[in-house]
C-alpha cells in the first residue's frame, strides 16, 4: 500500500519544534541514551521540509530512489537528497 500523508504547515512546524527539543535534550546530561531517537526525528524533519517545499514522495518512491536511483523519478531523488543532507549534518555534528 502506498501512503502519501499530507501534513499541514502547523504539523510540520510541530515536528520541527519537537526535533529541536529532542536535540536540546540529547545535549543535556538527562538526555543520555536517547541517541536512537534523534536520527529518525531529523529524517522526519527532512521529509517534512521537503513536503513544505512542494516535494512529495511516498516511502515506496524513496525506497526506489535509494536502491534503484537510475529508475527513480526526479522528485523522489530530490527528497532523498534532502534526507541524505540531514543525515550528513547529523554525522558531522551540525
Amino acid at each position: 500500500m502506498d501512503w502519501d500523508l499530507t501534513l499541514s504547515s502547523r504539523a510540520a512546524e510541530a515536528v520541527a519544534s519537537a526535533t529541536g527539543a529532542l536535540s536540546a535534550l540529547q545535549s543535556s546530561s538527562i538526555g543520555n541514551g536517547l541517541e536512537a531517537l534523534v536520527a529518525p526525528l531529523f529524517r522526519s524533519e527532512a521529509l517534512g521540509s521537503s513536503f513544505t517545499e512542494g516535494l512529495r514522495a511516498s516511502n515506496k518512491r524513496l525506497a526506489v530512489a535509494t536502491y534503484e536511483p537510475r529508475v527513480a523519478d526526479f522528485t523522489a531523488l530530490a527528497v532523498l537528497g534532502n534526507v541524505n543532507a540531514m543525515e550528513k549534518a547529523i554525522e558531522i555534528g551540525f
